[in-house]
């Protein structure tokens, strides 16, 4: 599905492109009508999936798989949160390494401390799933938000100074929210899948996740750049706000909207693990 996939990718590159290089240019016209086009290429690659179905062609995606609204629910979470996993790594390694003055390697040590969360819950998360399925994504997205609640409390305390390890306990609890929300995020979408629709589910969720790190990325590069001239203290500690109001967003979504699959087209039938982690 060749014309599929160039309205998908210009429809992308018009909304990535603006908030990558918008703000450093002034926001010119271009950016402005790039943001415009956006939503109506996005729209016309709908209309395009719907025709080519209509008339037996194969298209990038079955558009059956957007009739269920749950399914769509789960994509829409999945971007929100990628929105902040891609961008949360980004920030503080700025923070760290301009702001702090610590080399990269002294920052990748600062890194460990959220990887450790982020292992000690990731090893859990699938034998969780499978009980509490959606309140999992809930609550590591409150244990995220929390934990960058922890980090904004530190930095407004002790900006680009201060005891470095004031930043691990936030730090772990991000990693600890992440390590639980992915797990149950994946799942939660692929319990969607059918061998027929297998490809287009799977192609749709990875999708999501990278339109959810180059959106984040771009907007909470603007935010965090267009701060900068308050300081360090300022850019980071809005951006890791704007973060937590993301997995609080997302901790809302996913328990009023992640709502258990039964009796839906394209849902797996002997579900076994996969029926179990929309349970709850």
């Amino acid at each position: 599905d060749l014309p599929g996939a160039a309205l998908l990718a210009v429809a992308l590159v018009a909304i990535a492109a603006p908030l990558v290089d918008g703000r450093q240019q002034g926001w010119p016209a271009w950016s402005w009508a790039c943001l415009a086009a956006g939503p109506v290429l996005l729209a016309g690659f709908a209309v395009h999936l719907r025709r080519a179905a209509r008339r037996g062609r194969q298209p990038l995606l079955d558009p059956a798989i957007f009739a269920v609204p749950a399914f769509r629910a789960g994509l829409i979470v999945q971007v929100l949160f990628w929105c902040q996993q891609a961008a949360c790594y980004l920030l503080l390694a700025l923070f760290l390494q301009q702001g702090r003055g610590l080399s990269p390697l002294a920052s990748g040590g600062v890194f460990a401390v959220l990887a450790a969360g982020y292992l000690v819950t990731s090893l859990r998360a699938p034998a969780l799933t499978m009980r509490f399925g959606r309140r999992v994504i809930a609550t590591g997205a409150v244990v995220g938000a929390a934990g960058y609640l922890l980090v904004l409390l530190a930095v407004a305390r002790w900006g680009t100074g201060g005891p470095l390890d004031a930043l691990f306990p936030g730090l772990f609890l991000v990693g600890a929210g992440q390590g639980l929300c992915i797990t149950p995020l994946t799942t939660t979408v692929l319990a969607h899948a059918s061998p027929r629709t297998a490809g287009s589910v799977s192609g749709a969720l990875s999708t999501a996740q990278q339109v959810g790190n180059a959106i984040g990325v771009a907007v909470s590069g603007v935010v965090f750049y267009g701060l900068l001239g308050h300081g360090y203290r300022a850019a980071f500690g809005s951006s890791v706000a704007q973060l937590g109001g993301l997995l609080l967003v997302v901790a809302v979504l996913a328990l009023s909207l992640l709502r258990p699959s039964t009796g839906v087209t394209g849902v797996t039938g002997a579900t076994g693990a996969t029926g179990a982690t929309t349970e709850g």
